[in-house]
């Protein structure tokens, strides 16, 4: 498999948000006390963690040749809001599993999540070359879904019982966005 393309001091500008690679300085009190937010980790695998599994966790995504993990800041004050990343990354195939967390809550319903999708949505699309992006969402997360279809991901099947979650197994929908016209 071809070596994916890590993100060098590689800055990705929208109008009001930037991504830019994750680095270790990034595992910061703020990160960290978003994973242990109920509120925000409501519809993910991750309930709780430390800062060790914190660090772990991004030192792994960094080093990993398959996986792409993006900051998303604030254009005017820098501030740390999200994440997005792309894993695993299929280079030969032209395809990659997307997913995202608006970590600050004060950024929530703002445009964050979109515009911040849509900049990785046309770097997957223009500088890897990637031809699909695919994601699962729980059914009930109606917020995601909302902004998964506005990007114009499209459903394609339901996972019975396959996502381990709160009380119990739940249903995955998976969701794809081609990133070339069939011309």
């Amino acid at each position: 498999m071809p070596e994916v393309i890590k993100l060098k001091n590689q800055k990705i500008a929208g109008v009001r948000v930037y991504l830019r690679g994750l680095t270790m300085e990034d595992a910061t009190d703020t990160y960290l006390n978003w994973l242990n937010d109920s509120e925000v980790t409501k519809f993910m695998a991750t309930k709780h963690s430390t800062m060790n599994e914190l660090k772990a966790f991004l030192g792994e995504k960094i080093k990993s040749s398959s996986c792409l993990i993006f900051g998303i800041f604030e254009n005017k004050t820098d501030k740390h809001l999200g994440n997005i990343k792309l894993e695993p990354i299929d280079l030969d195939k032209g395809r990659a599993i997307i997913g995202i967390m608006v970590g600050d809550k004060s950024s929530w319903g703002k445009g964050v999540g979109f515009e911040s999708m849509q900049l990785v949505i046309d770097w997957a699309r223009n500088e890897l070359g990637l031809d699909l992006l695919e994601l699962g969402v729980l059914p009930e997360n109606d917020a995601a879904r909302g902004l998964y279809e506005k990007l114009g991901f499209k459903y394609v099947r339901m996972d019975k019982a396959s996502v381990e979650y709160e009380d119990g197994m739940h249903d995955n929908l998976w969701m794809e966005l081609p990133l070339r016209s069939e011309d």
